[in-house]
């Protein structure tokens, strides 16, 4: 198992999204079963992204400077 965590600009934060979207895309055409455009392998491990824009935070941001 692997876990990271990184802050980026968000000018990073864009560029990195769009990479893996196109890595994962292409994944997606590479690993899927052809006939039944389905990924088939019961057995297959599981990748999960998480991506959480700078934007989701500016309310909680300005709410807490607020209380401050």
């Amino acid at each position: 198992m692997l876990l990271t965590f990184y802050l980026l600009s968000d000018e990073k934060y864009e560029y990195i999204v769009s990479e893996i979207k196109k890595i994962l895309e292409d994944a997606n055409k590479s690993f899927r079963d052809g006939e039944k455009k389905m990924i088939t392998d019961q057995n297959a491990s599981r990748l999960i992204l998480v991506a959480l824009p700078n934007k989701l935070f500016e309310k909680t941001k300005r709410n807490y400077v607020e209380n401050q």
